[in-house]
């Protein structure tokens, strides 16, 4: 069943920090309930993406391939993440397998949904585009923090400072 407004601001307080709850009517139509039993796949690593996914209850398994050919299990999303993110934004491939760890239920925004959406409603596309851009700068940063942890050096040849090369 598709959200209400209501619904879409109490779960996602991000999607409507730059909108109002009445504008978004035109997102929660656009949006497509899936449900996922446990085991399967939103995405598969290198795989067509699959849209914007938000994630209602449940949850997924983050996994990437190894070199040699086993996945390994990065971490969860639970309720309130964001799936899809990087592919959305970008229009490449999916990054990661996301693997439904129970039964698990997603609003699913697909390409030509989120196009529409920009056309009638500019304002609201962006908001849902900074939602985006916040999840992905949270990532970024816990990554650069476990990373500078464990190999300061690394996070120097990464900006490209320091002595590191």
């Amino acid at each position: 069943m598709r959200p209400s407004s209501d619904e879409l601001a109490k779960r996602f307080p991000g999607v409507v920090a730059a909108a109002h709850r009445a504008d978004l009517a035109p997102l929660v139509t656009r949006l497509e309930p899936v449900t996922f039993e446990a085991g399967e796949l939103y995405a598969r690593e290198g795989g067509p993406a699959p849209g914007l996914g938000l994630l209602v209850s449940g949850g997924f398994s983050v996994e990437l391939a190894t070199p040699g050919g086993a996945s390994e299990v990065l971490g969860e999303v639970g309720p309130g993440g964001v799936l899809g993110e990087v592919s959305f934004l970008d229009g490449g491939p999916s990054s990661a397998t996301l693997r439904a760890t129970a039964e698990t239920n997603v609003w699913r925004l697909d390409m030509a949904a989120f196009e529409a959406l920009a056309s009638a409603h500019p304002r609201l596309a962006v908001a849902l585009l900074h939602a985006m851009s916040e999840t992905l700068a949270a990532r970024i940063r816990r990554a650069i923090g476990r990373i500078e942890t464990a190999r300061p050096e690394s996070v120097r040849a990464l900006f490209g400072v320091g002595g590191a090369s």
